[in-house]
C-alpha cells in the first residue's frame, strides 16, 4: 500500500503481481511518467484561449497563401499536361518538347552555370 503522502495514482499491476521489486519500481516509475505527461499533454484553458486566438489570425494569411500561391502553382502544373487548347491531354509531350529546343537547352545550361559559378563575395572590412 502506498503512503498517504506519495502523490502518484497506485498501480494496478504492482498489486496482483508479486514481482520482485525491481520491476516494481520500474512499473511505478513509469505510471509517474507517464501521470507527468499526461500533465504536460493537458493544456490549461488559458494556453487553450491563445493557440485559438493564434489560430484564428493565422487563419486568414493561410487562406489567402493557398488561394494566391498553392493554387496557381498546382494549377499550372495540371494544365502543363494539356494541350494548349486544356482539352487533350499529352502527358509529358509538352515537356519532352521544350527540353528538345536547342534555345531552352543553352538556357538552362547557362542558368546552371550562374548557379554553380556565382556566389555572393564575402563582406569587406573596414
Amino acid at each position: 500500500m502506498k503512503a498517504p503522502s506519495d502523490p502518484s495514482p497506485p498501480s494496478s499491476s504492482s498489486h496482483t503481481s508479486n514481482s520482485s521489486s525491481s520491476s516494481s519500481s520500474t512499473s511505478s516509475g513509469s505510471s509517474a511518467a507517464s501521470a507527468r505527461s499526461q500533465a504536460a499533454r493537458g493544456l490549461s484553458a488559458e494556453a487553450r484561449r491563445r493557440r485559438l486566438i493564434a489560430a484564428a489570425f493565422l487563419l486568414p494569411a493561410l487562406v489567402l497563401l493557398g488561394a494566391l500561391v498553392v493554387h496557381p502553382i498546382g494549377y499550372s502544373l495540371y494544365r502543363s499536361f494539356f494541350d494548349r487548347a486544356g482539352g487533350t491531354f499529352v502527358g509529358g509531350d509538352n515537356y519532352r518538347e521544350i527540353l528538345s529546343d536547342d534555345t531552352i537547352r543553352t538556357a538552362l545550361e547557362n542558368t546552371a552555370v550562374w548557379v554553380v559559378l556565382a556566389r555572393p563575395r564575402p563582406p569587406r572590412s573596414a
